[in-house]
């Protein structure tokens, strides 16, 4: 039997935007920050991003790259 090739999408684990707007970031200002454009910031939200860009977006935002995909402060 074959198997049938996924697309794999993170976008709804990611936290970035909600990270963004506790911080009253714009995509396109953040991405501007970090030296990538919004295109790319979008892009990397939707696909399967490298860690050296989940890396780059965590270190920009000031949180640790576990805390893209999960909050602490409120986690159990």
């Amino acid at each position: 039997m074959a198997r049938q090739k996924t697309e794999t999408t993170i976008e709804g684990d990611l936290r970035v935007k909600e990270l963004l707007e506790a911080r009253g970031l714009l995509m396109k200002d953040f991405a501007d920050q970090i030296g990538i454009t919004r295109e790319t910031l979008t892009r990397t939200l939707k696909g399967n991003p490298q860690y050296s860009t989940l890396k780059l977006i965590a270190d920009g935002l000031g949180v640790s790259v576990a805390e893209l995909f999960t909050d602490f402060n409120t986690a159990i």
